[in-house]
């Protein structure tokens, strides 16, 4: 039997619990799922535009623009439900601006002017969600004194931990896990602004993946929480459930690409 192939271009400290969600899949299905983690994100974003990876979990901004493309890439599956409070049990995340906790910053005013680190220009919670929210408040591209690239969430967080970086906008799913992985940092660094909420992070199906697979992948995702060996993977996880979500509700992200689009950075 041929395997299916997932990746993640979400951070990887939560990779771990996509690898359980996976081996619960495959058991469902009876289908081998290989996580495919040993490529540089722009070339899983590649074999999964090419349908030689089916599954991914992926940011909703790279998710929209592949749905304004002539021919889409992937269709919706579903999208986690985090459990912490802050989500209110919706499928809906945010992004931390962080910064150093002997920082002299203590709101969002007071970054004006500071140096300011981002993952990737791809990102919505690392970059793309600061330009929106500067556009909304009326603020310029020079807000902030440089726009510097770190390569992740992680290297940013580092970045403001080494006093490298003033602030960074940071995926807030990815830095709760960060905080139990490395619990030490948490008197290091301060949240002063949470931008959203944001849709949250899809999991994608190739166009490529036969309808039937697709629609027995959605089933099971969706319905996961309800089954007591599904239940107790999710328990061991930041992960409530997963639920279905359609096109429609990443609408609200379309309109926040569109304003962050009027905003550029001094890199």
């Amino acid at each position: 039997m041929t395997s299916l192939s997932f990746t993640s271009c979400i951070a990887p400290n939560q990779d771990y619990i996509w690898s359980s969600v996976l081996a619960y899949l495959a058991e469902k299905l009876a289908q081998p799922i290989n996580f495919v983690a040993d490529l540089d994100w722009p070339l899983r974003y590649a074999a999964l535009d090419a349908g030689e990876i089916q599954i991914a979990a992926i940011c909703g901004a790279p998710y929209v623009r592949r749905q304004s493309l002539p021919s889409p890439t992937v269709y919706l599956l579903s999208a986690p439900f985090f459990r912490a409070a802050l989500y209110d049990g919706r499928p809906v995340y945010y992004s931390d601006l962080i910064v150093h906790i002997d920082s002299n910053f203590h709101t969002f005013a007071d970054l004006h002017h500071a140096s300011f680190a981002f993952n990737d220009e791809g990102s919505f919670s690392g970059y793309e969600a600061m330009r929106y929210y500067l556009a909304s408040k009326g603020e310029k591209g020079d807000y902030f004194s440089q726009a510097i690239q770190s390569g992740s969430h992680r290297n940013s967080i580092q970045m403001i931990l080494d006093r490298t970086a003033d602030c960074a906008a940071i995926d807030s799913t990815m830095f709760e896990q960060a905080l139990v992985d490395a619990p030490e940092i948490a008197s290091q660094l301060r949240v002063v602004e949470l931008i959203g909420p944001n849709p949250m992070l899809p999991w994608v199906a190739s166009t490529t993946l036969e309808p039937v697979l697709r629609t027995q992948l959605r089933q099971e995702l969706t319905t996961m929480h309800d089954d007591p060996a599904g239940a107790s993977l999710l328990y061991a996880t930041p992960v409530a459930r997963f639920a279905p979500v359609t096109d429609a509700d990443y609408d609200p992200m379309r309109q926040m690409l569109k304003l962050a689009a009027t905003i550029e950075f001094k890199i």
